[in-house]
């Protein structure tokens, strides 16, 4: 399946700009339970700030209060939107990055994928497991108990 059909769409995924203080960012991952804000500047992803960037700065003592432009990752990843399933997970271990950026064939800005969204969908795509569903694991599983 190609990535655009599980991807995050851009209207979707939680941004800050590159003058929003590293507290703002940390504020905006907490309240929206997600593991990384996208800097975006007029419209475009320039960088990238992550759970595990924000234990970082935070073991670092970094001054919170500057801007994430000092702090983000800006080795972002673009794919097109028509990449596969597998050939996402490829790319992601190969670059050892848990985001990938989703463009569409213009080029444009089309939405964010994780490793999560990416696991969930090979799962879902292999058939493994009968009692998976795109919500979760069916409640008739005999493999859990409630």
């Amino acid at each position: 399946m190609h990535v655009k059909n599980f991807m995050i769409p851009a209207k979707q995924v939680i941004t800050a700009s590159p003058s929003s203080s590293l507290t703002e960012v940390g504020s905006l991952m907490v309240t929206n339970h997600i593991g990384c804000v996208l800097i975006v500047e007029n419209s475009k992803p320039i960088g990238i700030i992550t759970k595990s960037d924000m234990v970082k700065y935070y073991l670092e003592n970094a001054d919170i209060k500057k801007p994430v432009q000092e702090f983000m990752s800006t080795n972002l990843k673009t794919v097109k939107d028509t990449l596969e399933t597998d050939q996402a997970a490829t790319e992601m271990n190969s670059s050892k990055l848990h985001y990938l950026i989703v463009n569409d064939s213009k080029n444009n800005w089309e939405g964010i994928v994780s490793t999560k969204d990416v696991l969930e969908e090979e799962v879902f795509e292999s058939k493994a497991f009968p009692y998976v569903t795109r919500v979760g694991i069916s409640r008739s599983s005999p493999y859990i108990k409630y």
